[in-house]
């Protein structure tokens, strides 16, 4: 991918620089003490979404694109069991990175990424987002061979059709007849909104 991501004539086609927890999600489930300190040293790193409930959790799973899921207290272990089921269950979500803070229940789960992690919030973050990494990783080279494939139409990092300036729909003989500079004036643009709402707003709009 990388030998094709090199001969691509489009220079904003590229992988994500920056440390990708920065542009992942992490789906908090819990209502226990810990909740709002578990929330903080995770959303340091990450991008967090919390859920009092696991209908809620269900509801970001359905609408938001998830890199990882952190179960904390609040629950009682059947609850945690059907929901580890269900997952289980689903192919979207089989493969997700799931933490457990708490040893009560077996990892017996058809789940590969199922860990758990028990001690302090900031123990339990800092073991979570390499696996988060790991998911966000894989999302982003699936968007950019799509992006590839389909000849930089695609943004790589929402997934969605771009954006296209004008010289790159117009042929170029229509190019060329265009009148020069200054024989027409150029309309008003558009402000450009900020790129990380813009790309957080996209990629929940795909996965729903």
């Amino acid at each position: 991918m990388l030998r094709r991501l090199a001969d691509e004539p489009q220079a904003d086609t590229r992988l994500i620089e920056s440390d990708l927890a920065l542009h992942a999600t992490v789906l908090l489930i819990g209502r226990g003490g810990c909740f709002p300190a578990l929330s903080v040293a995770l959303g340091e790193r990450a991008g967090v979404v919390g859920a009092f409930s696991i209908e809620a959790a269900a509801h970001h799973l359905a609408n938001r694109d998830i890199d990882g899921i952190v179960i904390s207290q609040g629950f009682t272990a059947r609850v945690v069991d059907a929901f580890l089921t269900v997952l289980s269950e689903d192919a979207r979500f089989r493969h997700l990175p799931v933490v457990l803070t708490a040893d009560e229940l077996a990892p017996s789960y058809d789940l590969p990424n199922l860990e758990i992690i028990t001690g302090d919030p900031p123990h339990i973050a800092a073991n979570t987002l390499p696996l988060v990494r790991q998911h966000a990783l894989e999302a982003q080279l699936g968007r950019t061979l799509r992006a590839i494939e389909a000849k930089g139409l695609l943004d790589p990092q929402t997934g969605l059709r771009r954006r296209l300036p004008l010289s790159a729909i117009l042929p170029a003989q229509s190019a060329r007849r265009w009148p020069k500079a200054g024989a027409l004036q150029s309309p008003a643009l558009p402000s450009i909104p900020d790129n990380r709402a813009r790309n957080s707003t996209a990629r929940g709009s795909s996965a729903a």
